[in-house]
């Protein structure tokens, strides 16, 4: 008798995975801007990576103290580091690659193509799963301030 094989989670549930993971990112930006306009600035239509800019020159105020802004500016680092993985996620159509047997969620970001190459990011299910537990918690960290 064969031995039971794990079955591939397939397309479907790595869709899934990333809109959580999209979801996640999300709740991270809306923190950014509810920190933003509680020390009194404006958001318009700035991106990402201009609202996390703005934040890094925030000073202490009566609404974000001294000890705050440090952590915020950890935070922000944080963020920093996850808006690379951000943009290829929500700037790319989720392709799956099939790597011997494992299954991995390939994004490609069409803002990276050049002719005649490609860059992609690959993402097991745990992958994305881990990120998006992480960007959750930063997200929680953010509006603790």
């Amino acid at each position: 008798m064969n031995a039971p094989t794990n079955p591939r989670p397939g397309i479907d549930a790595f869709h899934r995975t990333r809109s959580r993971c999209i979801d996640a990112f999300s709740e991270v930006e809306q923190a950014l801007i509810w920190i933003i306009e509680r020390s009194e600035g404006k958001v318009g239509s700035d991106s990402f990576g201009q609202k996390l800019e703005k934040l890094r020159k925030a000073k202490p105020s009566p609404t974000l103290s001294k000890s705050q802004i440090e952590k915020l500016k950890k935070l922000i680092d944080g963020c920093s580091a996850i808006n690379e993985l951000r943009n290829d996620i929500v700037h790319s159509t989720l392709q799956l690659a099939v790597i011997g047997n494992d299954q991995r969620a390939c994004f490609i970001n069409s803002r990276q193509c050049t002719s005649g190459s490609q860059t992609a990011r690959l993402f097991s299910l745990e992958g994305l799963r881990g990120l998006t537990a992480e960007m959750t918690e930063l997200a929680k960290e953010l509006r603790a301030l």
